[in-house]
């Protein structure tokens, strides 16, 4: 929609002489509830699909992969896209980094640098998470 079409629609609600059409009940369907089997992250997707994914999932249900076997939500990340492919640079969950702020794990298409978590207690800023978890670079997220 251009602006003049979208400034002509807020005109019509303001007057109260917007269109009512009713919805066709036949054609009408439901989404389903998010639920933890919509928010498993799959690290081989590209980092526009795993951002979104996080983010939408974010507080609940939570998006999650799983360390060591047990689940890890991811509650705050923040995308790095490689511009290049040695931006890359490693397997596909790999973690590649892990810094005082967060640690990096490897997508399709570049990194995510995670920055909040929760593992088996309450949510941790993911620096503090991998120091207690000591968390070593060649770890790999599923």
């Amino acid at each position: 929609m251009g602006v003049e079409a979208m400034l002509e629609s807020v005109d019509l609600v303001k007057t109260g002489k917007a269109p009512r059409i009713k919805q066709d009940e036949a054609r009408a369907t439901y989404e389903g509830r998010c639920g933890p089997d919509n928010a498993h992250i799959d690290w081989g997707r590209p980092w526009e699909q795993i951002d979104r994914l996080i983010r939408g999932c974010s507080p609940a249900p939570g998006a999650w992969s799983t360390l060591d076997g047990k689940p890890l939500k991811i509650f705050e990340a923040k995308p790095l896209p490689a511009k290049n492919p040695r931006g890359i640079a490693g397997k596909m969950g790999e973690i590649v980094a892990v810094e005082d702020d967060g640690f990096a794990v490897v997508c399709a298409d570049g990194r995510f640098k995670v920055l909040r978590v929760q593992a088996d207690g309450p949510k941790l800023a993911a620096g503090e998470f991998a120091t207690q978890s000591k968390l070593a670079v060649g770890t790999r997220l599923t």
